[in-house]
């Protein structure tokens, strides 16, 4: 039977036949195809706080490869589905959940890319993620694969929970695109509490007009979908839904942890490639680069200080890149701690430039001053000083502050600027010390917290204050929350009962010491489970562990 379906599939791609479709996918024959978008919307638009991960702008799916027609990681669908599916947003959101979205519309042409990779049996690459349990040659007949998507009509969507309260995806006892019975919404032999999270995410959908699909718990469709038998074309990008308007670029656009950037962004950018002192190339917004060679004459020329650029602009797709290496290599929790999230780095501006120095030696040579831990020594700080002192005026402004974790959510970063194309507001902002980018948009507050790091007999003033600096770097993806007091708890809480519990909580971990911090804030919105809006809590209790090689990991925070 697979020796035929595998024949028949070939005759079929050759000859340009109509596929039959086996499975729980419905035949559709004689198809309408159009290209038309004018119908369709950003997802990022209609429902800004939903959360994007598209998994076939990735290589992390059950083709190894990035899908045909996913231009961009951006999620488009009929304005009506859209509408429907801010009504769920705003129904999870009350519930202290975001939605997070990993396929929406889906061109016909990657539809076809699916048909092509089932072709190819010996293509098993991602067999152990998606397909453990099943042979390749089974997928089209038992209807994972089919000729014609829901998806390419519009309206369509693939998701699931975040959990604002925890910082992650709700544990659904199966993963996105797994081909097997574990992702049917009523298989049973999951827990109690994962098969509740289906359902939390079935009702809001069905609350709100969507129907679900019998075989995935993350599959739903607008129950009255305008375009029942047209199936789509265009590719998924903002450009094809935004054609008629003027592609520039924002240059105070605002990215971090809590800010994407925004759509249309890497199709506007204009960028020039350059080299370094060290042989790597660095790709920079062209105005930001004709900033920096300015600067970098008037260094050179007035102070003998012989700037490089490390890097500058890196793209959505090679950050994505980075994390699909880390999930497959290390997992999913690993990744999210250590690799930034796609589309949330200031890096893919193009804007942001990370900087080191040379130094000119006796017989006219230079040494690169390359190394993070080398520029940060206290003899290069009047180095630092004085490029600080001249940023403003060629546009620039230093982004990651000193004591400002909090905010940025990043430690102090001498190196990392960004440029605003705009000299005067660059000037003002760095004539008021302590001013962020966040703070100077109107996207957070500072309340200037006060930071008590107490006495230790067990850490140095140097543990306590990493240790302090990664509650902050935390504290700066909790939206809307305005931090008000740190203090380290004390020695006392060190004991071997809190490290014995702290392992507990992390499989596999060897921590050799423990400690704990308290915070008082202030949050902005309800996140149910967590905390309520514009209350003040005192006394949160932080938990932190210590590695070997004296990394902190912050292993559980609440009361």
């Amino acid at each position: 039977m697979a020796q035929l379906i595998r024949l028949l599939l070939l005759a079929a791609v050759i000859l340009g036949m109509a596929l039959p479709c086996f499975g729980f996918s419905a035949r559709a024959e004689n198809v309408t195809l159009s290209d038309d978008a004018s119908d369709f919307v950003l997802l990022s638009e209609a429902v800004p706080d939903a959360i994007l991960e598209i998994r076939y702008y990735s290589t992390y799916n059950f083709v190894g490869d990035r899908i045909d027609g996913y231009e961009e990681p951006v999620a488009l669908l009929t304005r009506q589905a859209a509408a429907a599916l801010k009504e769920v947003s705003d129904d999870v959101m009350s519930m202290g959940y975001r939605l997070k979205v990993f396929d929406a519309y889906r061109p016909q042409k990657a539809v076809s890319h699916f048909m092509r990779w089932a072709l190819d049996v010996s293509d098993t690459r991602m067999k152990e993620y998606f397909y453990p349990e099943l042979e390749k040659d089974v997928l089209f007949p038992r209807g994972y694969i089919a000729e014609h998507s829901g998806h390419s009509r519009g309206s369509t969507v693939d998701l699931t929970l975040f959990d604002m309260a925890t910082g992650r995806e709700v544990d659904m006892g199966g993963t996105f695109d797994y081909f097997g019975e574990l992702s049917h919404p009523d298989y049973t032999n999951i827990t109690e509490e994962q098969y509740a999270n289906r359902m939390i995410l079935r009702d809001a959908m069905l609350r709100h007009g969507f129907k679900p699909l019998e075989e995935e718990w993350w599959h739903f469709t607008l129950k009255d979908e305008p375009y029942k038998d047209i199936y789509f074309t265009f590719p998924v990008n903002s450009a094809s839904v935004k054609a008629d308007e003027a592609a520039s670029i924002d240059y105070l656009a605002l990215v971090n942890k809590l800010h994407a950037l925004p759509d249309g962004w890497e199709d506007a950018l204009e960028t020039v490639t350059t080299g370094n002192s060290v042989g790597d190339e660095v790709e920079v917004e062209k105005k930001a680069y004709e900033a920096y060679l300015a600067l970098k004459a008037d260094l050179e020329e007035n102070d003998g200080i012989y700037l490089e650029l490390d890097s500058a602009r890196r793209s959505v797709a090679a950050q994505q890149d980075i994390m699909d290496r880390f999930i497959v290599k290390y997992g999913a929790d690993y990744a999210a701690k250590t690799v930034a999230t796609p589309g949330y780095s200031e890096h893919h501006t193009g804007l942001a430039l990370d900087l080191y120095f040379k130094l000119k030696n006796e017989d006219g040579s230079f040494t690169d001053v390359y190394y993070n831990e080398d520029m940060m020594k206290p003899e290069y700080t009047y180095i630092w000083d004085r490029i600080h002192e001249k940023l403003a005026d060629y546009g620039f402004i230093l982004r990651y502050l000193k004591d400002k974790e909090y905010i940025t959510g990043y430690g102090y970063e001498p190196w990392h600027i960004r440029y605003l194309d705009d000299i005067s507001l660059a000037k003002e902002i760095m004539s008021r010390p302590g001013m962020t980018l966040e703070v100077y948009l109107g996207a957070a507050t500072d309340a200037q917290p006060i930071i008590d790091l107490g006495e230790s007999g067990i850490f140095t003033p140097e543990e306590l204050s990493e240790a302090a600096v990664q509650i902050k770097c935390k504290f700066a993806s909790w939206d809307k929350c305005e931090l008000h007091s740190l203090t380290y708890a004390g020695d006392e809480a060190s004991s071997e009962e809190s490290l014995k519990w702290l392992s507990s909580l992390n499989e596999g971990a060897s921590y050799v010491k423990a400690a704990e911090f308290l915070c008082s804030f202030h949050t902005g919105k309800d996140i149910e489970g967590a905390w309520e809006a514009d209350l003040e809590y005192v006394n949160w209790q932080w938990w932190l562990a210590q590695t070997e090689d004296g990394a902190w990991e912050i292993v559980s925070w609440g009361y």
